[in-house]
């Protein structure tokens, strides 16, 4: 199970990409972006791993229960004198306007303007695997790979999460069936904080406006400094 890079004119990028996504139970080469060339070096430099490395991964994968894991987290969290749960709680808002396109083909965000992207194409027999593949994971306070794959497999059957963005320090998935009532989005919202807790410590400021950003959304954007 390994990938291959192929490149996709931005202007037809995001079609391009859905037509391999189509073809992908015919083909068994799952799409993934990467990203423009500062993005696709850094991501290279990743360590190379062995088939036998990405087996082990995805099969440490199914010993991780997602359920007791966020609940680990969550006690992690609470017994950090610097936690206050009620601030980062923060009040509910509506949010009107949200992200339509990935984050990866948004050049004014990314600041990087390519003529093309750069685009994997991964052998594996679901998209949940694709972090074992990359062995995306394990520094700083981003959740070791076994942890990646779990989580994702755990969204892809609650959620319809799958990864289409797997750049050198960010992900980002396209969702078929997003929280649809408020209680929903919270709950997601917790759970993707205690998974990654950039994207609301440098990101929406509290867990209400990253769940109120949830809420009947298809695209979930994560990021580890």
């Amino acid at each position: 199970m390994r990938y291959e890079l192929i490149q996709l004119p931005m202007k037809t990028a995001l079609s391009d990409f859905e037509q391999l996504r189509a073809d992908y139970p015919k083909t068994q080469k799952y799409p993934f972006f990467i990203g423009g060339e500062r993005n696709l070096k850094i991501f290279e430099r990743g360590p190379k791993i062995s088939v036998s490395e990405i087996e082990e991964a995805i099969s440490r994968s199914f010993d991780v229960d997602m359920t007791q894991w966020f609940a680990n987290r969550q006690k992690e969290e609470r017994a950090n004198k610097w936690f206050d749960e009620e601030e980062k709680l923060g009040h509910w808002a509506e949010i009107s306007r949200k992200e339509s396109m990935p984050y990866v083909l948004n050049e004014k965000r990314t600041g990087e303007k390519s003529e093309f992207v750069h685009t994997g194409l991964a052998e594996i027999e679901a998209p949940w695997m694709l972090p074992a593949i990359v062995s995306f994971g394990g520094w700083n306070d981003c959740p070791r790979v076994d942890v990646q794959c779990a989580a994702m497999r755990y969204w892809q059957e609650k959620y319809g999460a799958e990864l289409i963005t797997m750049s050198s320090d960010y992900l980002e998935c396209l969702v078929k069936n997003p929280p649809e009532t408020k209680e929903d989005a919270m709950e997601l919202a917790w759970e993707q904080y205690f998974f990654c807790t950039d994207i609301v410590d440098q990101g929406t400021d509290t867990v209400s406006d990253l769940g109120a950003a949830l809420l009947n959304t298809k695209l979930w954007f994560f990021w580890w400094d």
